[in-house]
């Protein structure tokens, strides 16, 4: 019996052809028994018409009426997938995986009996240059919160959702929060090969002006963040820390039956 996967990928103004190199990297995985879930994140409809051609039936399709971003999509099918699918990962839209990624991490997370499965990852810059890099690990105790991967683990659901998961009201920057949390709460291991490569997309959230590295939100939230994680390392339960208010569980329960219906 093999492991299921549910990918998590939100498409909304990507270029076709880096959505069109995400969604082919995930569908001619090595690793077959997995679920492509693409959600259109508040685009127009026409965003389908690029990838008309694709009939693979492990690719799901769902509409969102408006845009949400990448957490609200994630918090929705994490949800779904628990009980349904041994694993669920996020992926960018305008990233892609080597063939051989989710083989690898399921081998080795399935035989380390781990809750979280790093791999490495390859940063494909602007210049036309990469940059590979491996996970890192981080203590439970340590003072200054700082990246542990990009999105490049396989998680078992229900342990994540336990320790929070994805956030569905945050925009940016939770992704390091929510990894750093689940590295250090949950059992863990990796691939220490880059499979995962993030590309450098001009107008992308972590390189526009309003919303950059060096943006005055993102600095905001990186206080905010560090904050949290003070707390966190004093004991704080993050389930609870970092609870949705009840609207936002309550559209992500929504969401999340509707995702159930396409299985």
């Amino acid at each position: 019996m093999t492991e299921s996967i549910l990918v998590s990928m939100p498409l909304c103004k990507i270029p076709p052809e880096a959505a069109r190199r995400a969604i082919v990297s995930m569908l001619e995985q090595t690793h077959r028994d997995l679920k492509l879930l693409v959600v259109n994140d508040g685009d127009d409809v026409s965003v389908w018409e690029p990838f008309s051609d694709i009939t693979d039936p492990r690719m799901l399709r769902l509409d969102l009426p408006v845009n949400r971003g990448r957490y609200f999509v994630d918090a929705v099918t994490l949800a779904a997938s628990v009980g349904v699918f041994d694993w669920w990962t996020p992926h960018d839209a305008d990233d892609w995986s080597e063939p051989d990624r989710f083989q690898r991490m399921v081998a080795k997370g399935v035989k380390e009996n781990a809750e979280v499965v790093f791999c490495g990852w390859a940063w494909d810059r602007l210049n036309g240059t990469t940059a590979a890099r491996v996970p890192t690990p981080l203590r439970a105790q340590s003072s200054y919160l700082r990246h542990v991967a990009h999105h490049t683990a396989l998680f078992r659901p229900a342990p994540l959702l336990a320790v929070g998961g994805p956030h569905p009201e945050w925009r940016i920057a939770y992704d390091t929060l929510m990894v750093s949390i689940a590295a250090t709460r949950l059992e863990w291991t990796s691939v220490d090969a880059p499979l995962y490569h993030h590309v450098a997309r001009p107008g992308s959230l972590s390189l526009a002006p309003e919303t950059g590295m060096k943006s005055k939100e993102r600095i905001l939230l990186h206080r905010k963040r560090q904050a949290i994680w003070d707390k966190l390392r004093r004991g704080a339960d993050p389930a609870v820390l970092l609870a949705p208010s009840a609207g936002a569980r309550a559209e992500v329960r929504y969401w999340a039956d509707q995702v159930r219906g396409l299985w």
